[in-house]
């Protein structure tokens, strides 16, 4: 049952992450195409639960140079939700001591 109400929370955070990336510009946060392409495919990653290559995605769009105020903290947020997509994916007996 647990497992279940994990991926409904998991797919409903990604969910609010890839509304954030596709807004229309006059209401929200907007990145250059190249960066949203590297953060979906991130997103994308870090569904399967390929962390690790999820965060090479991110640090793809993070390495574009002269990135926005806006495209920073959309690159943080992916990121942010990574991070806590894998924090919960690990048992207690996978957590760091």
């Amino acid at each position: 049952m647990m497992r279940g109400r994990s991926r409904y929370v998991s797919a409903l955070l990604l969910a609010a992450v890839l509304m954030i990336l596709i807004q229309e510009p006059a209401c929200a946060t907007t990145v250059r195409h190249e960066i949203g392409m590297d953060l979906q495919q991130a997103l994308s990653l870090a569904a399967k639960a390929d962390y690790e290559g999820a965060l090479v995605k991110v640090a793809a769009a993070d390495a574009i140079p002269d990135k926005t105020a806006d495209e920073i903290k959309t690159i943080q947020q992916v990121k942010r939700y990574i991070d806590t997509k894998y924090a919960s994916s690990l048992t207690p007996a996978d957590s760091p001591k």
